[in-house]
Parts: structure tokens; C-alpha cells; sequence
């Protein structure tokens, strides 16, 4: 269970900060999940001498904020910003062994995540945080999220209504919250009961989940279970990097892939090195072509699309765009990776041509320039997709 993200988890509100959500089992409480703050869930009291332990275990630069629980304390280290993947993370959480366990390993996988709703009536939320190491070391965006922390504690030692957030509904984002995050499938007992029956078929291989052995198609399924297959595979934490009414940039934190997503710029994915001459265009139409490791990514830039219209996945069918990411255009838009796998050279969008005879629609031809200097911004983080 611990390799998988909690299904109980129903985020509420997320921002590139934090997912502040509503955990429903086994015990319904609101929590806060950071995916680059390190806490550590320290479950004995506070004492002087656990203060001077920690100073001697963590780098001298280190700085925490520290705030008193019911068992004992949390530890947030604000002078450094770790993704919780990151082996720096992984290092700071399970250097100090009086940290518990079971939140070492779900932190681990999952992101740190912290209650901050009452786990019993009369429980004391709001105790002061200290801090331990030199303040001048704090990070102003760690800071920030300390203090988001605080008023998230105040508000629910009186109230057991979420927090009022305020959510951009208009951004793109959205899209991909309400189709894909919002509800997890599984709640529905008749999906459970069919994705139950292909777990046990004599053809799935011993350790593949059951919704990528369904989008493998070796096996004749519903077309509906299919796309809720693809919707098990994309529910997964994402760190939103940048949200408009057009796009959104964000990470998947379990692949680490960087990726934009459009609404409406319509990308053709050609998984093979064809001749280019030989593919269908529409007359009038004029596409941004980027020669990728195996094919082509052609961007129309005469006009915008809608992704979930049938025409349009008819169109994206006659020029040969993949079957696979058509399904997936339907439900989040379009979707381009940003960063590197292993074996790729970077950065992976270098420059553009075009072909076709149309009229160019110049905030498209901006849209592709974007990618490529999104790209060229993430030579760091190397994505572990297949």
C-alpha cells in the first residue's frame, strides 16, 4: 500500500505551495501536504536535550520550525527546499531515528503530509512555533508555507468546515482537477467489481497494475473502463507550475515529468519517422513541426481547437496522430512532455519548421515558442516515464 498514493485523499485546494485536502479513512480529518518542505513527526516530548541531538545529526545551515503536537513534535525544515523524492529529502527524513516509522515511509512516496483538523475534542492546535538553528537562514517560501500551516491550525481549532480557499475556476487547470483528481473512480462499486475480475485474468503478468494492463489492449474491455484506466493512470500528485485560461505547466511528482498542457493548441503525436510529404494536412492549414526521438510533434498554428470535440480527434486520426494520446487529449487536453528521459539529449525542443500553406495565428506561433523555452528551463529534472 505504501508504493501507491492514498485513494482517501480528495485535495480540496492546490496551489505550486501546497494540496490542502480531506482525508476520509480511517478517520475523516483535513491535512496539508507539502512535496518540498521536509517535516519530520517526532513522537516523544520535546526536550533540550532532542533539540541539541538534532543540531548535531543536521548540517549547521540547517533551520527548523518546530511545533508541539499531542504525542510529541513536528520538525520543518524551512532554511532548504527538497522535493520528497529527492535523495537530500530522503537523507534529512531518515537520518534522525526518532521519527516515526510509518510517516518516514508514506513521506517517502507520498509527499509530507500533516493533519491540521482536530483529532479529538478540546485537542490544542495552535501552539507557538519555535524555531531551531539560525533564523537568517530561513527560505522566505518555507516561511510562507509555516505560515499558511498556522492559519490553516487556527482555523479548524473552531471550525470543521474547510477552509475557504478561493480557486481559480477559469484556469486550465481545472480541466485536469475536475476530470482526473476531483473523484477517484474506484468509489463506484460496479468499476471496482470489473476491475476486480481483470486483476484475476489468466492474462495480466504477476506485478502490473490492472489499469495498465487494460491500456495495453491485450484483452477486448468496455471502451468506458478504458478510459477510467487512463484516469487511474494519470491520478497522481501534481506540482502546478504555472496556470492560465489556455495552458497549464506542472510536474507529475511520481515521474518527475515536466509537461505542458494546452486547451486549446492542437498537437499531432507521430510515434514513427515518417515522411512528412505523405501526411494528410487539411487545406489552409499550416503546423509547427519538432522532429522527436522516435517521430514527429506537428502544433497547428492557423487555428485553435477544441479537445473534445469529435472532429477534431477525427482530424488528429487521419493525420496519424497516436491512437493513445487521442484518448488522452479527450479527457486533459494537449499534453508535451518538457524534459528529458535518460537516454534523451537535452533539452528536447531545440527549434521548429513548419509546413502546410495557411495563415499563421501568431499567439499560436508563441505557444510553440513557450515549449521550447520551457524545455530549455529543465535540464535538471530527467523524467522516469516509460
Amino acid at each position: 500500500m505504501l508504493l501507491n498514493r492514498s485513494f482517501n485523499d480528495a485535495a480540496i485546494y492546490q496551489c505550486p505551495l501546497f494540496e490542502y485536502g480531506i482525508q476520509n479513512r480511517p478517520k475523516r480529518m483535513y491535512y496539508v501536504r507539502f512535496y518540498d518542505m521536509v517535516m519530520l513527526d517526532i513522537d516523544q516530548t520535546i526536550s533540550p536535550e532532542m533539540k541539541k541531538e538534532c543540531m548535531q545529526l543536521y548540517p549547521r545551515n540547517s533551520t527548523w520550525a518546530v511545533h508541539t503536537t499531542t504525542n510529541g513534535f513536528h520538525l520543518y525544515l524551512v532554511s532548504h527546499i527538497f522535493p520528497y523524492h529527492s535523495d537530500a529529502a530522503i537523507a534529512y527524513l531518515h537520518r534522525w531515528n526518532m521519527c516515526d516509522e510509518w510517516y518516514q515511509a508514506n513521506a517517502t512516496f507520498h509527499g509530507f503530509k500533516v493533519r491540521v483538523s482536530k483529532k479529538f475534542t478540546g485537542e490544542n492546535l495552535t501552539h507557538p512555533v519555535q524555531f531551531w538553528g539560525d533564523t537568517d537562514n530561513i527560505s522566505p517560501i518555507q516561511m510562507q508555507k509555516v505560515q499558511i500551516l498556522s492559519v490553516l491550525r487556527h482555523h479548524h481549532q473552531h471550525c470543521d468546515d474547510p477552509f475557504p480557499f478561493v480557486c481559480p475556476k477559469t484556469f486550465f487547470f481545472t480541466t485536469f482537477f475536475d476530470n482526473i483528481l476531483k473523484t477517484d473512480p474506484r468509489q463506484d462499486e460496479a468499476v471496482t467489481t470489473q476491475l476486480n475480475a481483470i486483476k484475476n485474468h489468466p492474462q495480466k503478468p504477476a506485478g502490473l497494475s490492472v489499469h495498465r494492463f487494460i491500456l495495453q489492449r491485450t484483452v477486448d474491455v468496455d471502451p468506458g473502463l478504458v478510459q477510467i484506466a487512463q484516469i487511474l493512470s494519470m491520478r497522481r500528485p501534481q506540482w502546478l507550475i504555472l496556470d492560465t485560461d489556455r495552458y497549464y505547466v506542472a510536474q507529475d511528482m511520481f515521474t518527475c515529468t515536466v509537461y505542458a498542457c494546452f486547451r486549446d493548441l492542437l498537437m499531432i503525436d507521430i510515434d514513427e519517422k515518417v515522411d512528412l510529404n505523405n501526411v494528410y494536412l487539411p487545406s489552409g492549414s499550416i503546423w509547427a513541426v519538432h522532429a522527436t526521438r522516435k517521430g514527429y510533434h506537428l502544433f497547428a498554428v492557423h487555428q485553435t481547437f477544441d479537445h473534445t470535440s469529435t472532429d477534431t480527434h477525427l482530424l488528429m486520426t487521419a493525420m496519424g496522430c497516436d491512437q493513445g494520446y487521442i484518448e488522452y487529449v479527450k479527457l486533459r487536453g494537449w499534453s508535451v512532455r518538457l524534459n528529458r528521459k535518460q537516454e534523451e539529449s537535452y533539452p528536447i525542443y531545440r527549434d521548429i519548421s513548419f509546413i502546410g500553406n495557411g495563415e499563421k495565428n501568431q499567439s499560436l506561433v508563441q505557444l510553440c515558442s513557450k515549449i521550447i523555452g520551457w524545455s530549455t528551463q529543465n535540464e535538471s529534472a530527467i523524467s522516469t516515464m516509460p
